[in-house]
């Protein structure tokens, strides 16, 4: 449904879930279990990606999250929010 479904498919991107994966992550969904608690059983966090800077953005990025005194995830997380 929704949002779910979306979520879904890039936790298998993400992630290498195998068919049998999705299958059971799809099916307790479908039971009415929460995609969150059913992706974290499968070892996914929703929203959890790598990502490589190159070094200067990520020491530009270090920097902004220290002098603001806030974690390097939520500076990329609004940056990315304000772009998008």
């Amino acid at each position: 449904r929704g949002d779910d479904r979306y979520l879904l498919a890039w936790a298998v991107v993400d992630n290498d879930l195998t068919v049998r994966d999705v299958r059971e992550a799809a099916s307790a969904v479908n039971d009415g279990r929460n995609l969150a608690g059913v992706l974290e059983e499968l070892g996914v966090t929703p929203g959890e990606l790598t990502v490589t800077l190159p070094s200067v953005v990520y020491r530009d990025l270090r920097r902004h999250a220290t002098v603001s005194d806030r974690d390097p995830d939520d500076v990329v997380s609004d940056a990315l929010r304000d772009y998008l």
